[in-house]
């Protein structure tokens, strides 16, 4: 309760809507459980998406240029599982073999269960080195060359580090994504992610028809909210919180959850008649009116 000596500031309110970006994603991913190459069920790979006359999907280069992405209508993968990263949630063992024209061939090294790269590395693709045994090394480089392969990753290294063998020397690769193709045509947007739920199923290549819905994030400050369902008699309605899933909340009341304080991420349900559709957001000063 708030005492008749407090307040209440509203900040801001909005209709919540359902807002997908266009096109279709190609998406690998697996579930660590079963699959032993597959250690952390949170890595997402994208590998292809809808495109138009050669250009880039738009949901690829949504991918790139919209934060806090959740993925729905993808068999596997939760309700309520955001992307929260733009590479692998894990490391890949690898040897430095040798350097030549500017170009660093590097080898996955088989320790298991991380024997190979799941899908291999794009021109233009992202990888972070880290805990080489050459330190100018470590860093994050841009895939080269046509001979990538789920075992070789060759990285754009211009400088000669004068050693003509590196095989006695290793570090771990994070592979990210390809971030940058102002021709429009290409890979960007291909590579690998972190999502923030576990995937539940296993998939070597599986395409969804509404991959990417943009979240609406809360206000600066929101400490509650005043829900609405969408049929304005009902008391309970559904939301998509991040990371959690649909849940049931109670509306017409002024209501405190962690999930909804300020710069938290939601999208509606897109049930109609069940799902909150509007929101106002609030502070709450239990002292006054300051």
């Amino acid at each position: 309760m708030i005492p008749s000596s407090g307040s209440i500031n509203v900040l801001s309110t909005t209709t919540l809507g359902t807002t997908a970006l266009a096109g279709n994603l190609t998406v690998q991913f697996s579930n660590a459980t079963t699959t032993p190459n597959f250690r952390n069920a949170r890595e997402l790979i994208v590998t292809g998406g809808a495109a138009a006359a050669g250009a880039i999907a738009a949901t690829l280069a949504g991918l790139v240029t919209s934060p806090f992405l959740f993925i729905k209508g993808i068999t596997g993968i939760p309700t309520g599982a955001r992307i929260i990263a733009k590479e692998s949630p894990k490391t890949y063992a690898v040897s430095f073999v040798s350097w030549s024209g500017g170009v660093l061939r590097t080898t996955i090294t088989a320790v298991a269960p991380d024997v190979l790269l799941p899908v291999a590395c794009v021109v233009g693709q992202k990888v972070t080195i880290s805990g080489s045994g050459v330190p100018a090394f470590n860093g994050t480089w841009l895939v080269t060359g046509a001979s990538n392969s789920t075992s070789r990753i060759d990285l754009a290294i211009v400088t000669d580090p004068g050693i003509a063998d590196l095989t006695p020397y290793s570090g771990l690769a994070k592979p990210g994504i390809v971030d940058s193709l102002p021709d429009g045509t290409g890979s960007k947007g291909f590579g690998y992610y972190t999502i923030n739920m576990d995937v539940t199923a296993v998939s070597t290549g599986t395409t969804g028809t509404t991959p990417c819905w943009t979240p609406f994030v809360l206000p600066a400050s929101t400490t509650h909210v005043v829900p609405t369902a969408g049929t304005a008699t009902l008391t309970f309605a559904d939301l998509i919180l991040d990371g959690v899933g649909i849940v049931t909340i109670p509306c017409l009341d002024i209501i405190c959850f962690k999930n909804l304080f300020a710069s938290s991420c939601i999208i509606a349900n897109g049930a109609a008649a069940t799902d909150v559709s509007k929101l106002v957001f609030c502070t709450v000063n239990p002292n006054g009116r300051n």
